[in-house]
C-alpha cells in the first residue's frame, strides 16, 4: 500500500501507479496472468485517487494469501463451487472476463443508487 499512495487523480500515471498483475493457476496448473491498470484498481474520491483495496492480516497457518473481492470482481465474473460434498478439496472458482458495456454500467448505477461511493467513481469506468 505504501507503493501506491493516495494521489490527486490528475497526477496519476503508469509510472506513479503501474499495472498490477495477479497470476492465478488454471485447472491444469498453468499460470494465467490477470492485469489491472490504475484505472481498474483506483477509486476517484472527490479528485483524490486511492487504491480500491486494503491490507488484510491473514493468520500464518492460512497464508500467505489475499482476498480478491469486489475490486477484482468488477472485471472478472466469478463463480464459486464447493464441490459435490462441500469439502475444500473439491472447491473451484471459475473466472470469465466481464464486459464493461455502457448499458451494464448504467444498470449497475440504477441497482446501486443507494450506495453513494459507486456514483463518485470516475464516469469512464
Amino acid at each position: 500500500m505504501q507503493l501506491l499512495p493516495r494521489t490527486p487523480c490528475a497526477s496519476v500515471s503508469s509510472t506513479s501507479h503501474p499495472d498490477i498483475v495477479f497470476t492465478l493457476e488454471d485447472t491444469e496448473g498453468k499460470p494465467v496472468p490477470l492485469t489491472f491498470t490504475n484505472r481498474m484498481y483506483l477509486n476517484d474520491f472527490m479528485g483524490e485517487c486511492r487504491p480500491a483495496f486494503m491490507n488484510i492480516n491473514i493468520p500464518s497457518e492460512h497464508g500467505p494469501g489475499m482476498v480478491l473481492g469486489e475490486v477484482f470482481m468488477r472485471y472478472y465474473y466469478t463463480v464459486f463451487e464447493r464441490g459435490p460434498d462441500g469439502s475444500d478439496g473439491e472447491a473451484t472458482v471459475g473466472l470469465a472476463e466481464s464486459k464493461q458495456l455502457p448499458e451494464t454500467i448504467e444498470e449497475l448505477r440504477k441497482l446501486t443508487s443507494t450506495q453513494p461511493l459507486f456514483h463518485q467513481q470516475r464516469r469512464g469506468n
